[in-house]
């Protein structure tokens, strides 16, 4: 049967995309399905949106239309039987070791008709329309790999040498390859002096080369130096296009990477053409980000019993995004978030064309399948069919290979998910180390001004940033007056004094060995400090104390210990100084202590607090009151506190009869208060007005609603976060978790149970659970 494809484009309003047209051929925007994966993805040809086989139920064109034209991408791994060493190693011979090829797979797919058609099949001259479609597709790079590069390159600065560049009277030509270094003879790595041709070796880099073969500066930059540093533009001959080339400015005021405006015509100087080159080699940008994702970092791991399964799932390193992988893992000890996200997946999924403009910028979406694809056999059996599969070719052509080793872990490629974090915040686009503290508290409050969403998304509300908040009072004595402030926090932040290093050092050179308990971390934080104060009740200036404690614990509690500082001279340096960290943790002394406060005020102002307390006002309020009052009388006070609830947030105590009254007539006790509150005690009102409603109670509840105190400030520890380096600007982080089992360190893609106690006390957030809520 002879099917015209052009008809159905027609009919389906498909044309062929433009050069700015994101298409999605990486990972499905509903799951972790990539082109790797045994049905490979499919990539909507209207909205060019790409599904797993199972996620093209949220497509809402194919919904719409009744069918859609997709173009399936696969990538198919073959066996091969011939892999000896090569008596010269190089690129080429090195690539012949892997026992493996991936060949690429592209078939139309008419669906829901399940009909496969090969590209191969596809007549240009029949069907114009539908070839050039799927052809864009196949020659065009994935949205979100287009979008990594341009962070890459977009906080370059435009030289100030580029439009006033020297350059040299009868240059040498050049040709458009098959150049060599001037100094050493090498062919790789080549940088051209845009002022007199000369051509050398890239300079070195830590950690991943550069230089002259010898093994000494690169000639490039040295030229630089010899010639009076008065050639300073240079750039990288194989990464010459017509619209791209790196450019690097050796000038003392600029020494980056630089955009030069007459790129094309000072490369004609030499009698190269922009138009004929070709990108060969990646720009040193590119191999930095090569480089950290694919370096073997399980060198500093103590996870030596590899793990599988359910619970035990990695994530790729994308190039420096180890900061991301630990946050996320983190957040994936949680059992609250994992039951709630794995079991309402499908119900965000199916929701995330009426709450986001587009899949991939839908944060709930995002995580719910990187959640779904952790906590079930979701992607671990996917990575079963594929290893199967292998095995099976391996034996039908009687082949002895070894299992590749991405088939050995299990583990998610995150790439979407940073894809929306660099859309969140592009400062996470550039390929250098970020801070994970940073990141997960960008996280929680991104989590926080979405969550709403999920009460109407899944039928049930739920927030991840109210796990971990909790609220911490600020209390200001001067003299015989007090001021409190309250506000919310998700991490408790505890500094390690210079004081307490200046006493270790005292005993050691080096306090890099050394250890303190987090007890005293923790007093430094309730030390008060001494500020500048006016007082507006007696129109003074003075000095005033305050100090902080915590008023409202939370389920989850997060400590940050802030290891990271700038010294005197503005240098970044870290504090490797060791921290003994107890397993479980009493807040007690941390809390709020009203006797404390009352301890500062006058007998008669105490007689006048208990009354007040006695009427049903809280402590708070009329504290508050005290300090804006200048006649202290329970007249005075009470006007105080009632004129102005915004700052007082006034309490009081429901009569007993009025809440026996409205639970008896059946309204839940969880809404008694509040509508008491809301109709001051006036049953007859909330009766009225609760009943009235379509959805009773819904107005007096919200997804973001506060917890009440869980009754214990005992805390287990579950987990913690590393950072392995010496600077905030380098090194690597890894995340360990306390399970059944033992101690499990989650370091990227790679998963194992640690032989022995890892390093507790060098670690930089840390994970705690309360303990009534484990119990529970």
């Amino acid at each position: 049967m002879m099917i015209k494809l052009d008809s159905i484009a027609n009919e389906l309003g498909l044309v062929v995309p433009d050069f700015n047209q994101q298409i999605y051929v990486d990972e499905c925007c509903y799951s972790t399905d990539t082109p790797e994966s045994p049905e490979g993805i499919f990539v909507n040809l209207k909205s060019f949106i790409a599904y797993g086989r199972h996620s093209l139920i949220y497509d809402n064109l194919l919904a719409q239309f009744g069918k859609m034209l997709y173009l399936n991408i696969k990538k198919i791994r073959v066996p091969k039987s011939n892999t000896t060493s090569p008596s010269t190693p190089n690129l080429d011979s090195l690539e012949a070791l892997i026992p493996y090829r991936d060949e690429m797979s592209y078939r139309l797919v008419i669906w829901p008709q399940n009909f496969y058609i090969s590209i191969e099949s596809i007549d240009e001259n029949d069907d114009p329309l539908t070839f050039q479609l799927c052809m864009s597709i196949i020659n065009r790079e994935g949205g979100e790999r287009i979008n990594s590069k341009i962070f890459m390159y977009q906080d370059k600065l435009i030289s100030r040498y580029s439009e006033t560049l020297y350059q040299i009277d009868n240059p040498p030509q050049l040709p458009s390859s098959g150049w060599k270094c001037n100094r050493c003879g090498s062919s790789v790595n080549l940088w051209l002096n845009l002022s007199d041709g000369y051509i050398g070796c890239g300079r070195k880099n830590y950690g991943i080369g550069g230089g002259c073969i010898d093994g000494s500066e690169g000639a490039a930059i040295t030229h630089y130096e010899e010639t009076g540093q008065i050639y300073p533009l240079a750039v990288k001959l194989s990464t010459i296009t017509p619209t791209f080339a790196e450019v690097y400015s050796y000038a003392k005021d600029e020494d980056s990477f630089v955009i030069d405006t007459k790129l094309s015509q000072h490369l004609g100087h030499f009698g190269i053409k922009v138009n004929d080159m070709k990108k060969c080699e990646l720009t040193t940008s590119e191999f930095e980000l090569e480089y950290n994702k694919n370096y073997d970092w399980s060198g500093m791991s103590n996870g030596d019993v590899s793990l599988k399964g359910i619970g035990f799932v990695g994530f790729l390193n994308l190039g420096n995004t180890c900061y991301l992988n630990s946050a996320l893992q983190l957040l994936l000890d949680i059992e609250d978030i994992r039951s709630y996200f794995t079991e309402n997946y499908r119900n965000i999924a199916n929701t995330s064309n009426s709450y986001s403009a587009h899949p991939s910028r839908d944060l709930l979406l995002q995580f719910a399948k990187i959640v779904y694809s952790y906590n079930t056999d979701f992607h671990i059996g996917k990575q079963r069919i594929l290893l199967d599969e292998f095995l099976k070719k391996c034996a039908e052509n009687n082949i002895s290979c070894a299992t590749p080793a991405d088939y050995c872990n299990n583990y998610v490629t995150p790439r979407m998910f940073k894809n929306l974090l660099v859309y969140l915040n592009p400062d996470y686009g550039y390929p250098t180390q970020q801070d994970t503290q940073e990141c997960l508290s960008f996280l929680l409050n991104k989590f926080e001004s979405v969550e709403d969403q999920l009460g109407g998304r899944c039928g049930t509300p739920f927030s991840v940033s109210d796990l971990f908040k909790f609220k911490i009072r600020q209390t200001l004595i001067c003299g015989d007056e007090l001021n409190f402030q309250d506000n919310e926090a998700q991490m408790l932040s505890v500094s390690v004094s210079q004081r307490l290093i200046t006493d270790i050092k005292k005993c050691s050179d080096d306090c890099d060995d050394k250890t303190i308990d987090l007890s005293e971390c923790l007093s430094e934080w309730l030390v008060s400090e001494t500020v500048d104060y006016f007082s507006e009740k007696t129109n003074t200036n003075s000095k005033a104390s305050i100090n902080l404690r915590i008023i409202e614990c939370p389920k989850y509690l997060l400590i940050h210990v802030k290891r990271f500082y700038l010294s005197e001279d503005w240098v970044p340096k870290k504090i490797k100084l060791g921290i003994e960290i107890p397993d479980t943790l009493d807040l007690t002394p941390l809390l709020f202590d009203e006797q404390e406060v009352k301890q500062v005020l006058s007998t008669s102002n105490l007689d006048i607090i208990q009354s007040l307390e006695d009427m049903g006002f809280a402590l708070n309020d009329i504290m508050r009151a005290i300090g804006h009052c200048s006649t202290l009388t329970i007249e005075n006070l009470i006007q105080y506190i009632t004129d102005n609830p915004a700052s007082c947030n006034y309490t009081f105590k429901p009569s007993p009869a009025d809440v026996e009254l409205l639970t008896s007539i059946g309204i839940p006790e969880q809404h008694i208060l509040p509508l008491l509150k809301k109709f001051e005690n006036n049953c007859d009102a909330a009766v009225e007005w609760y009943y009235s409603q379509k959805e009773p109670g819904t107005q007096l509840q919200s997804a973001k609603k506060r917890k009440l105190n869980l009754g214990g400030y005992e805390y287990k520890l579950l987990g913690f976060i590393t950072h392995v380096g010496n600077s905030i600007d380098c090194g690597h982080y890894v995340y360990h978790s306390k399970r059944d089992i033992g101690w499990v360190q989650f370091n990227d893609d790679k998963v194992g149970k640690c032989s022995t106690l890892p390093d507790i006390k060098s670690g930089y957030c840390y994970l705690y659970i309360n303990t009534n809520s484990l119990n529970n």
